[in-house]
């Protein structure tokens, strides 16, 4: 697999393109968003840093931490009323750094140092979700089914 240090694409998506909700990153979005990026890529192995909502904190330090596949990972996030920041960086088993060598904090540049992961998405308190792809082909996919807007950087 082609994987470069800058996304090949990036989408912003926002809660009404997941289930026609005003506001966004909810738990229940998350899961759904999750969801959809299994479709494209079932092996995804999903790590977090910076996740904030109302009662918790993940990845405090920046300093991303391993939650699990798919299924873990929808089950841990599903269940968060409403994130007020995060970072998900999705990996293949193989690809999983052992130490990560970088910081990852919300408000960063996105995939400043994405240390492999095939996916980057970052949580944006109610307002939206921006999703990040290494390979061109993920991001096809994504677009055919998922509305959302391409993000120039």
């Amino acid at each position: 697999m082609n994987i470069e240090k800058s996304p090949k694409l990036g989408f912003r998506v926002v809660g009404q393109e997941l289930d026609e909700s005003e506001v966004c990153c909810t738990g229940r979005q998350t899961a759904l968003l999750l969801q959809k990026l299994n479709e494209l890529h079932s092996g995804t192995v999903w790590c977090a840093s910076d996740l904030v909502w109302s009662t918790g904190v993940v990845g405090e330090s920046g300093t991303p931490i391993r939650l699990g596949d798919y299924n873990k990972t929808r089950k841990i996030l599903g269940s968060i009323d409403q994130f007020q920041s995060g970072i998900l960086l999705g990996f293949e088993e193989g690809n999983l750094p052992k130490n990560f060598k970088a910081k990852h904090f919300t408000e960063d540049m996105p995939y400043s140092e994405n240390e492999g992961a095939l996916i980057e998405v970052r949580l944006f308190d109610t307002t939206y979700f921006e999703v990040y792809f290494s390979d061109a082909k993920f991001a096809d996919k994504f677009v055919s089914t998922v509305r959302c807007d391409l993000i120039n950087h």
